[in-house]
């Protein structure tokens, strides 16, 4: 278990409070775009929950490296949203949508390298990296059309 630890969804969530609440009108002018991320990383933060619940309800001691490194290339690809939300550099939001793609790419030979027991811990990081880009689309959107 000491390999998994738990994210603080506070870590995450208080920034966007203050983009919504401070920035969001000056930044955002469309309340439901800035509404949809702070929905998107509740979805993270329950993903992350339910991966640690799974660890610790079949009392997995040991992970497997793949999942590991998969995971630290997952939280890395979550802490390039944070920058992004917070610098608002359209670069970054490349930058996730590449480290999505190549997250994704390695997803098929990863699940074939690991016990059935730890599949599903796989599968909730797998959708962690969707959901990432998925909280990254509006923002995304909205500074590639201020850039036009």
């Amino acid at each position: 278990m000491k390999q998994i630890k738990l994210l603080n969804n506070q870590t995450y969530f208080k920034p966007i409070l203050k983009i919504v609440n401070v920035e969001g009108e000056r930044k955002f002018k469309s309340p439901p775009m800035r509404y949809l991320l702070l929905h998107r990383l509740e979805d993270i933060a329950d993903n992350y929950r339910d991966l640690c619940k799974y660890i610790i309800k079949n009392k997995i001691s040991e992970i497997d490296k793949n999942i590991i490194d998969y995971y630290e290339k997952t939280n890395l690809m979550l802490r390039i949203l944070y920058d992004f939300y917070y610098k608002l550099d359209i670069d970054l939001g490349d930058k996730i949508l590449y480290e999505k793609d190549n997250l994704l790419a390695k997803a098929d030979d990863i699940t074939k390298k690991v016990s059935k027991e730890q599949l599903p811990i796989f599968v909730l990081l797998r959708q962690i990296v969707y959901i990432i880009a998925e909280a990254a689309s509006p923002i995304y959107t909205i500074l590639f059309d201020q850039n036009q």
